[in-house]
């Protein structure tokens, strides 16, 4: 994952994350984690509901292309 904003992991200050999806034990529902990237942190920065990252990136590329009308490329 592209870290344009400079954001550092809280944990050990590492500057790349990674989006991993997993079923916790027990459940039927899919999570996508968002978690610090560096092999020997792997920390935990964020937990969301799989289909949310989906729509979140879906939104993205619909305001991109609205964008991109708008400027005429």
């Amino acid at each position: 994952m592209n870290n344009y904003s400079g954001t550092k992991c809280p944990y050990c200050g590492y500057k790349s994350f990674e989006i991993v999806g997993d079923t916790p034990t027990s459940s039927c529902t899919k999570l996508s984690y968002i978690r610090c990237s560096d092999i020997n942190c792997k920390k935990l920065i964020c937990a969301l509901p799989h289909d949310s990252i989906d729509k979140f990136m879906s939104e993205i590329k619909k305001d991109i292309k609205d964008i991109k009308s708008r400027l005429g490329l």
